[in-house]
């Protein structure tokens, strides 16, 4: 499971940081080559007992593992991004 945490650095006095959000990204399935991923922003799915853990924000299906965490982070932040605004959007027309 990889677990980023963003934290804001206030002046840069590293010593004055705290976090803000943090997003977990687990593997859940797949080979060497290919893996299916969930992701859950600002939850830890680890907080919860499997079978009672929360639906994830994002999946993942068969990623090629060669291209590394940072573009499995971008695909999964652009996928969140998109269903985020799309679910926005359509409250925001109801609405109107």
């Amino acid at each position: 499971m990889l677990k980023i945490t963003i934290e804001v650095i206030p002046f840069g006095k590293y010593e004055d940081r705290y976090p803000i959000h943090s997003i977990y990204i687990a593997n859940v399935s797949g080979s060497t080559a290919k893996a299916d991923y969930d992701a859950w922003v600002g939850l830890d799915p680890t907080d919860y007992d499997k079978d009672k853990r929360p639906k994830p924000h994002v999946q993942i299906k068969r990623y090629k593992r060669h291209l590394g965490a940072i573009e499995l982070l971008r695909q999964m932040l652009n996928k969140w991004y998109t269903k985020e605004s799309k679910e926005k959007d359509h409250v925001d027309s109801r609405s109107t």
